[in-house]
């Protein structure tokens, strides 16, 4: 346990006015400040949800919810390290007051995890600050303060999940443990996603649907964002702005189930079932079950572009539109437009390349602090992901092309040509400022639904 020494020197830390109690800015600043990433997080706005999260845990008995004293203070400290002691006593197998190798590979081997030896040593590595290859009480403690977990499987999920975080997680399926399958975690997980998904998605389907048009018709009309959004209210009234967003809704869970199945099933094939992937491994298992999982779903691409692109009265729903489209073009133009798709998963790679490399630099640059801290992370992650995006823009630009037309004729070589003849260079980036409007209040609302789900479906506390 703590001494009250040890809680006034952080509680002094953390009250930057010095005016005797810590309120939420403060410990939000103390956050962003820190060189290594507490919470384990990459965002301004999950940051600071999840600095409320720990702000609302330590006023909890707290005569207010504004700020807290130093008595406040050492209630939640005594309070949290309890139950960590707890959790690390039960970890610390031969009581010797210290966590080794093969104490963190059983702990692990219990939760149905198993750990290669390069694995154990960057778990340790990620608490063990005195580099003695072991986690004794007081960096278990440190690492936990502001993360508690009360069960030792809360714990150590939350430990791997921080030790273990990889950009190309977004954009992979989750690892998950035998008693997390066996327990129906995995499937309440694959909800909870695609609920938030389907509302950040609704959240911001005008400006999808104004990607598109400009995508397709942005050469020709030489328009922007205001003059295409009051295009399509004149044309369709405010609710034209959602077309397209029902069927883009209804192919989240299709997508993602097929997704971790292929993922799970491409584990198996390589040996690795129950295991924690290495990264390159994950990043390779989770494009080809990104692949497997586009290929199946691609047909509801093309028709939600087409949806999207409609007219008032063109299709009287989804299954008409499935009817009109194969009566007049047969079942291949379910696939125009396929192979730029797959070319665009380039995409993630460019992504995680970049992400990597600006990564190693900064811990390069910053040897004694290798942990970059959250605004590190958000200006690394925001520019490999512009760059990315930048750079596959004309495929997807190209493919959005071939989904809207039915003239067969209309391939890659001669779209590419009448873009660059008609708007040179640019013309391949028609709509992409749309598209990055999106990216923000995409990422915040998913974030912020995910989290409201979860708590709905018991993922979380």
């Amino acid at each position: 346990m703590s001494d009250n020494s040890e809680i006034r020197d952080l509680f002094e830390l953390l009250d930057k006015n010095k005016d005797g109690r810590i309120d939420f800015n403060e410990l939000n600043e103390y956050f962003l400040q820190q060189n290594r990433n507490v919470l384990g997080i990459n965002s301004v706005n999950s940051h600071h949800e999840q600095t409320k999260k720990v702000f609302d845990l330590m006023t909890k008995n707290s005569k207010n919810s504004i700020d807290l004293d130093f008595r406040d203070f050492v209630d939640y400290v005594t309070r949290i390290d309890k139950k960590m002691e707890i959790i690390f006593k039960n970890l610390d197998f031969d009581n010797n007051g210290n966590i080794d190798r093969d104490e963190v590979r059983k702990g692990f081997e219990n939760l149905g995890i198993i750990l290669n030896d390069a694995q154990v040593d960057q778990l340790l590595k990620y608490l063990d600050k005195n580099n003695s290859l072991v986690i004794d009480w007081k960096e278990w403690r440190d690492f936990f303060r502001f993360a508690p977990h009360d069960k030792i499987e809360e714990a150590l999920r939350y430990w791997r999940t921080q030790t273990f975080v990889d950009y190309a997680d977004q954009a992979i399926p989750n690892d998950y443990t035998k008693k997390e399958k066996k327990s129906g975690f995995w499937l309440r997980n694959l909800v909870a996603g695609g609920l938030a998904g389907a509302i950040s998605r609704t959240c911001t389907a005008p400006l999808d649907r104004i990607r598109i048009f400009l995508q397709v018709h942005g050469a020709e009309t030489k328009i922007g964002i205001i003059d295409a959004a009051k295009n399509m209210i004149k044309e369709g009234g405010i609710r034209s702005l959602w077309r397209g967003n029902l069927i883009n809704v209804l192919k989240i869970t299709p997508e993602s189930a097929l997704k971790f199945t292929a993922y799970e099933q491409i584990k198996i094939l390589m040996g690795k079932e129950g295991e924690q992937l290495p990264t390159f491994q994950k990043f390779i298992s989770g494009t080809l079950a990104g692949f497997i999982a586009q290929s199946t779903i691609y047909p509801m691409e093309v028709l939600k572009t087409r949806l999207a692109l409609r007219k008032t009265g063109e299709f009287n729903g989804i299954s008409d539109c499935i009817r009109k489209i194969y009566k007049t073009d047969g079942l291949k133009a379910f696939y125009r437009g396929y192979l730029m798709n797959t070319l665009g998963i380039a995409g993630v790679g460019i992504d995680l390349a970049i992400y990597e490399t600006l990564k190693n630099k900064y811990q390069n640059l910053y040897p004694e602090n290798p942990q970059p801290s959250v605004l590190a992370l958000l200006f690394i992650a925001n520019t490999s992901s512009t760059t990315a995006m930048l750079s596959t823009y004309p495929l997807f630009l190209i493919r959005t092309k071939m989904q809207s037309s039915s003239n067969t004729k209309d391939g890659i070589l001669s779209i590419a040509k009448k873009v660059y003849a008609t708007n040179g260079v640019l013309g391949f980036y028609k709509g992409s400022l749309a598209n990055l409007a999106k990216v923000a209040p995409a990422a915040s609302i998913g974030y912020i639904s995910y989290e409201q789900v979860s708590k709905y479906l018991g993922l979380k506390k």
